[in-house]
């Protein structure tokens, strides 16, 4: 949790015990996205949106960069 508030300190919106379930786009381009928490969904927007969900993630599924299992 160093890394969480080293990432506040520096203006960073960190929302803990969300789920990602969509990626917002506008012109072919992540700008945001949709979330489910316990406090209802929400749906922030940004320049840059880091999806650190995992390798078989929402935004790999979303973004189509599942590859098959070997």
């Amino acid at each position: 949790s160093v890394l969480v508030d080293l990432a506040r300190a520096a203006g960073v919106q960190v929302c803990e015990r969300t789920r990602v379930v969509d990626l917002l786009r506008e012109d072919g381009t992540v700008r945001g996205l949709r979330a489910h928490t316990p406090g209802g969904s929400l749906e922030p927007r940004a320049r840059l949106v880091v999806g650190a969900d995992g390798i078989r993630g929402v935004t790999a599924r979303r973004l189509g960069l599942l590859r098959p299992r070997d």
